[in-house]
């Protein structure tokens, strides 16, 4: 896409919003494309606001995705205002005052949902294909922290949804066996076996995750069912964290957000932070990352006094407590995880296929 069509694609937003480009700058410095990958588009855009030079990032997702979008706005929105900007720190309002996204369209799309968030430079980026992870420690800690400050700060942001009567989604534990059934006769025959799943462990698999969900939808894991339940991010992973001078100081893309026990959110993101799952190398986790990022939550939620009911050990194995809960919750994580390398953009990003084997493996070995 040349310069002036990326000006032109953006100028709806950037108008909404209140912004206004860099006019000192190039049409190639004020505006670059961060990604492009036919399901979304985020853009880079250098902004004079007030006299003041700043970057912020301008991000488009066709609006079909966005199943609950009045829902993901108002979490955003009430978490901004109750939470002291902890949790949505950089999200902005329209000029309105009212709304975060709009809608205008690209690339044929009927409706694209924008939304801007303030650019942090030197963030560590999520990248299937970079390995190994570029983050850190540090990084890892933080996001754990992150996610324990979340689901603190969700609390209260479920009653106000409830109040105002907003349509949200409920725990997806049950239909990830067959979301995962629908992908697989979507993908064919030949990229299953590309990832090495046969027909027979294609059964199996989906027997281990009927069985997970069913224990989990049954209430077999009483104690775990009681956890409070929360606002879940749903995919919360390196790439919607936005970080500041090493820190995990916010979260965007809210698109899965759903009332769901704080487990699953806990559960993905472990998977998601223990390691790059496109690695080649023979040890699928770092399991020093995943410890750090499990201390970073179990740390933050001992100062609030919300300690979920279960927690595994940092080699994803569930503790003495509860055996088999938390297993289950990995179990449908790593589910979702293996949705993506099996989807239309999974199957044509060129580290889907080592994605799709990581998270087979994982889902035989829990």
């Amino acid at each position: 896409m040349s310069s002036n069509a990326l000006q032109i694609l953006c100028m709806p937003c950037l108008e909404a919003f209140g912004l206004t480009l860099e006019s000192e700058s190039n049409e190639s410095a004020a505006l670059r494309f961060l990604k492009n990958d036919g399901t979304s588009i985020v853009v880079q855009a250098r902004c004079n606001q007030n006299g003041t030079i700043q970057d912020f990032v301008l991000k488009a997702t066709p609006f079909s995705i966005h199943r609950q979008s009045s829902a993901m706005t108002a979490v955003e929105n009430l978490l901004a205002k109750n939470d002291h900007h902890i949790v949505v720190p950089a999200r902005r309002l329209t000029a309105s005052g009212k709304d975060i996204h709009i809608a205008t369209g690209f690339s044929g799309a009927e409706k694209t949902v924008w939304s801007v968030t303030t650019f942090e430079a030197n963030a560590p980026s999520f990248d299937w294909l970079q390995s190994p992870p570029p983050w850190t420690d540090s990084h890892s800690y933080s996001a754990g922290n992150l996610l324990a400050r979340t689901h603190a700060a969700t609390r209260s942001v479920k009653t106000r949804l409830l109040d105002l009567g907003c349509e949200i989604e409920t725990s997806i534990a049950s239909s990830v066996p067959q979301l995962l059934l629908d992908a697989c006769a979507d993908a064919g025959s030949k990229y299953l076996a590309r990832i090495g799943l046969e027909s027979l462990e294609h059964q199996r698999l989906l027997a281990i995750l009927r069985k997970a969900a069913a224990e989990i939808e049954d209430g077999i894991h009483a104690k775990a069912l009681k956890a409070e339940e929360v606002v879940v991010h749903g995919d919360f992973q390196p790439g919607n964290i936005l970080y500041r001078n090493g820190n995990a100081c916010g979260l965007i893309d809210w698109d899965y957000t759903r009332l769901d026990n704080p487990l699953m959110d806990l559960a993905y993101g472990l998977l998601m932070y223990a390691g790059n799952l496109s690695s080649q190398e023979p040890a699928p986790f770092d399991t020093n990352l995943s410890c750090k990022f499990l201390q970073g939550y179990v740390d933050q939620i001992a100062e609030v006094g919300h300690e979920p009911v279960c927690l595994p050990d940092c080699y994803f194995t569930p503790s003495a407590r509860d055996n088999r809960v938390f297993s289950n919750y990995m179990k449908l994580s790593a589910a979702l995880i293996m949705l993506w390398s099996l989807s239309v953009h999974g199957q044509k990003h060129s580290c889907g296929i080592a994605v799709g084997r990581r998270t087979l493996q994982l889902l035989q070995e829990l």
